[in-house]
């Protein structure tokens, strides 16, 4: 009787640790698509991801396009500096829009004049960026030019057709959708492409891709980069956003004869 009763325990406790065992697995399947994608990324200057970076712009034609430096209006605060090439742009919580009976929030950024559309060869941007620990909803690039000039039409226009966001210091398209965990406070690469005829966009991080998808529309598309303040109100931001951009870029894909 004994040996029974020590045998029932065995196996009642081997069961019970099986069962365990699977529920902890269980548990943490629900972000085993993130992670198992976040692993496989390569980190900054990387030989991986330079190569991939090259092989990107490979047998593009970079362009010289002017650009303008957008921020607030109104106050003395340091919105931008280029030291060493490295460009530091900061927006704050507090600040106005860039133009007086704007509703838009506090910005820093690069409003490059490379200004295309539908039936123009496919753009590219490429830059080391790097986003302060502490930052917090903020859109560091962006493909500015969506359906806005259709409102009427639409219930919902869209401004733009891509953007790079950070929030709680992960890589986000938009605001919801996350792309790469933990980037702030070091340095990254990024690769964004868009062919305006196709409206087809594709994204990288450090050579690999993050996202791919439409634009969303059929305005006037341009590039733009630094920082721009985000979310349904301003406590969404932190009360200072910055990045820092360097070896910025930009091309387009020539003309096949």
């Amino acid at each position: 009787m004994i040996k029974t009763k020590t045998l029932l325990l065995v196996l009642v406790s081997t069961l019970a640790l099986s069962l365990n065992t699977k529920g902890h697995h269980s548990s943490s399947g629900s972000h085993s698509t993130v992670k198992s994608k976040i692993s496989k990324q390569s980190s900054y200057n990387s030989p991986a991801a330079r190569q991939r970076e090259n092989q990107l712009v490979n047998g593009w034609d970079q362009l010289k396009k002017p650009s303008k430096i957008q921020y607030s209006y109104g106050d003395n605060k340091q919105h931008y500096k280029n030291q060493n090439g490295v460009e530091t742009f900061t927006a704050y919580r507090d600040g106005n829009a860039f133009k007086p009976h704007s509703d838009t929030f506090p910005r820093s950024e690069h409003r490059i004049q490379n200004d295309y559309r539908s039936g123009d060869q496919p753009q590219q941007f490429s830059a080391d960026f790097k986003v302060p620990k502490g930052t917090n909803s903020a859109t560091i690039m962006q493909i500015f030019g969506g359906n806005k000039s259709q409102r009427q039409q639409k219930q919902k226009p869209n401004a733009s057709s891509f953007m790079f966001q950070v929030h709680n210091n992960d890589l986000t398209y938009y605001k919801h959708q996350i792309l790469a965990k933990d980037i702030t406070g070091k340095w990254e690469h990024m690769n964004v492409i868009h062919d305006p005829t196709t409206h087809q966009i594709h994204a990288y991080l450090n050579g690999d891709q993050v996202w791919q998808g439409r634009d969303k529309g059929n305005d006037v598309h341009y590039f733009k980069y630094g920082v721009y303040g985000q979310g349904k109100n301003k406590s969404d931001m932190s009360p200072q956003m910055q990045s820092l951009f360097k070896n910025v870029k930009y091309y387009e894909k020539p003309k096949i004869e």
